[in-house]
């Protein structure tokens, strides 16, 4: 290997070798490199490594898979389209879409593979809604067959929320699309 030494005020040696690779040695840096382990940079990407692997392991969790039954009380047909829903201790409402399904008078639709991004399982639900829209066929209706978009009350709910737990919920008639625990 090829070395040569060059001076300097600041640097006590400049070694430069066949490959172009150049190190300095200096008294006033020190003699490990700043990875090296035990250092703190190490630390701090270690630290960094495991606070990402325990997010991404937390995010994965935080989804609840319940079954959810909708059965339609009314005299006529509705599109189920959304149902909202919120913790124990959430003030704010989480959608969820429900893909558009047509219930028939006294039907009832399962979704069996409904997943709740926003409450864990475990944890509880207060309260749930369902968005719908009634058949307005017949009624003389100038551009749609459905009529507007409505939610339900909200239908309290007791107990956590769990992966396969059914929540069964009626649409009754009524003014205000009243909606009723099973």
């Amino acid at each position: 290997m090829f070395t040569n030494n060059i001076s300097d005020s600041h640097l006590n040696k400049v070694n430069v070798n066949k490959t172009s690779f150049i190190s300095f040695e200096t008294s006033y840096l020190p003699s490990t490199s700043i990875l090296a382990p035990g250092s703190l940079a190490t630390g701090i990407i270690v630290f960094l490594v495991l606070l990402v692997i325990v997010f991404d392991v937390s995010a994965a969790n935080l989804e609840c898979e319940p079954v959810l039954k909708v059965t339609n009380f009314k005299h006529k047909s509705i599109k189920v389209l959304k149902m909202k829903y919120r913790g124990d201790s959430d003030m704010e409402y989480k959608v969820e879409g429900l893909a558009n399904k047509v219930l028939a008078p006294n039907e009832t639709e399962t979704w069996a593979s409904l997943v709740l991004e926003h409450v864990a399982s475990g944890n509880p639900i207060k309260d749930i809604l369902i968005k719908y829209k009634d058949d307005t066929s017949g009624e003389n209706k100038p551009s749609s067959p459905w009529g507007p978009a409505k939610w339900t009350t909200p239908i309290p709910q007791t107990g956590d929320c769990t992966n396969n737990r059914i929540y069964s919920l009626k649409i009754t008639t009524g003014s205000d699309g009243r909606a009723v625990q099973n």
